[in-house]
C-alpha cells in the first residue's frame, strides 16, 4: 500500500510527512520536513517552469486547491524535484496561481476569437509564448484548463471542439 496524506516517514535525515498536493496527478503527493521548514514538490512545483496537468488523472481545480494548501505550510523552502531550492513559498505559489489563472483568460480569449475549435486549434493561440517542441505537452494542461473552464459552467464541448459558453 502506498503513502497517503499525513503518513511518516521517518529517515536518517529526519521525519517526513506525506501532504496530498493533486493536480498534476490524482495521487500526487509532496514531503514536509518541519524540522527543516521544507517541503519536497516532486513535480507539484517546479524551480524551471509551471508542471504540465495530465487529464483525466491530473485536475486543474485540485492543482490551484493544493497550490493553496502548500501556502499555507509552515515552511522557508520549496525543493522541486526538478530545478533549483524556492524561498519564500506563498509567493511561489501565489505566483504559479496567477500564471494559471492568466492562461485560463487566454483560453476564454482564445474561444471567444475562434468559435468552436479543437484543441489543435487553441493550442498554438492560447501558447503562442511556447517553444512549439513543447505543444504537446501544453495541449495536455490545455485540456485541464478547458475541463475546468466546463466545470465552472464557462465553456462547453461538443465531441473534439471546444467553445465559450
Amino acid at each position: 500500500m502506498g503513502a497517503g496524506d499525513g503518513t511518516t516517514l521517518v529517515t536518517d535525515a529526519g521525519a517526513l510527512v506525506a501532504v496530498a498536493t493533486p493536480g498534476h496527478a490524482s495521487n500526487h503527493l509532496c514531503w514536509h520536513q518541519g524540522d527543516r521548514r521544507c517541503l519536497y514538490t516532486g513535480d507539484h512545483i517546479l524551480g524551471t517552469t509551471s508542471p504540465v496537468i495530465l487529464p483525466p488523472d491530473g485536475d486543474m481545480t485540485e492543482y490551484l486547491a493544493s497550490l493553496q494548501r502548500v501556502a499555507a505550510l509552515p515552511i522557508d523552502w520549496l525543493l522541486p524535484g526538478h530545478g533549483a531550492a524556492l524561498a519564500d513559498p506563498p509567493r511561489v505559489c501565489a505566483a504559479l496561481t496567477r500564471h494559471r489563472l492568466a492562461r485560463e483568460a487566454r483560453v476564454l480569449a482564445a474561444l471567444a476569437a475562434v468559435g468552436r475549435a479543437p484543441l489543435a486549434t487553441l493550442v498554438p493561440r492560447v501558447y503562442s509564448d511556447v517553444d512549439p517542441s513543447l505543444h504537446g505537452w501544453a495541449a495536455r494542461t490545455l485540456e485541464a484548463h478547458l475541463l475546468r473552464l466546463v466545470a465552472l459552467g464557462q465553456a462547453a464541448r461538443v465531441g473534439d471542439e471546444w467553445s465559450v459558453r
